[in-house]
């Protein structure tokens, strides 16, 4: 039998947003900086349900930097 186990554990994270404009970029900042510093591969989907607010152009923008 083959282990298939990395010394990091790989981490899905799902952040469902609706108008979330003012509270997306604190919410990224926090994420990102405690992927960073912890030891584990991770993604982060980011799931819009057709927010008005401008969430999505947020979303967007951290996606470019």
């Amino acid at each position: 039998m083959t282990n298939n186990c990395t010394n990091h554990p790989r981490v899905s994270i799902v952040v469902p947003t609706l108008n979330e404009a003012e509270n997306i970029d604190p919410l990224l900042h926090r994420l990102f900086a405690t992927i960073a510093c912890e030891r584990f591969d991770a993604e982060l989907i980011i799931v819009d349900d057709g927010s008005i607010d401008g969430t999505r152009e947020r979303v967007k923008a951290w996606m470019q930097d």
